[in-house]
């Protein structure tokens, strides 16, 4: 059974609970058998939009088990693949049991999907980007359509507080023109009265 211990390394003995930073090959990792985390098709090309405009060699959150096993960051290798990525920089998680390789990559990809944006501040990055990163897109930051627009409340706003955003609006009761009007082209000409 595993014990529940506070995360202290004065309290563990030499050796164990290691980590180091690494450079492997991609084709060298693997997904850790019983692994429950799945990644889509789509979740893939939304990593692969990402990585495509990360500096070159830029240290990305992928931890791997001393047998090279992903614990963190599958969807990351998955798109390095696609885009021909030869090595990638991995943080390597040595001394842990097999049942702590799985606590501990669960817990950690569960706790990165925690959180919120603040619209405020979110905001800001975005003019900052728009303003200084070429042909900056949505998809240079993981988020799919309509999502950023959700972060800033530009949904709510368009929904009017409620109902569906791409509705059409109701049509009013009330006649445009009288009888006499006449029109040509779109524009009054003349109203008898």
């Amino acid at each position: 059974m595993l014990k529940n211990k506070p995360n202290r390394a004065a309290e563990l003995p030499l050796g164990h609970n290691s980590i180091t930073i690494d450079r492997i090959d991609v084709s060298h990792l693997k997904r850790r058998k019983g692994d429950p985390r799945k990644y889509s098709d789509r979740d893939v090309e939304r990593a692969v939009g990402v990585l495509r405009h990360l500096p070159e060699g830029a240290v990305l959150p992928i931890i791997v088990s001393d047998a090279d096993e992903i614990l963190i960051g599958g969807l990351l290798v998955e798109a390095a693949k696609k885009l021909d990525i030869r090595q990638l920089n991995i943080i390597r998680q040595d001394g842990l049991s097999p049942i702590e390789q799985q606590q501990y990559s669960i817990a950690l990809n569960q706790l990165l999907t925690l959180g919120h944006w603040d619209a405020r501040e979110f905001e800001a990055c975005l003019r900052d980007f728009e303003a200084t990163i070429e042909d900056f897109s949505h998809a240079t930051l993981g988020f799919a359509n309509g999502e950023l627009d959700r972060i800033l409340g530009f949904a709510d706003a368009l929904k009017g507080g409620g109902g569906d955003a791409d509705a059409v609006p109701a049509v009013d009761q009330i006649a445009v023109s009288q009888r006499g009007t006449r029109w040509k082209a779109g524009m009054l000409i003349a109203t008898e009265i």
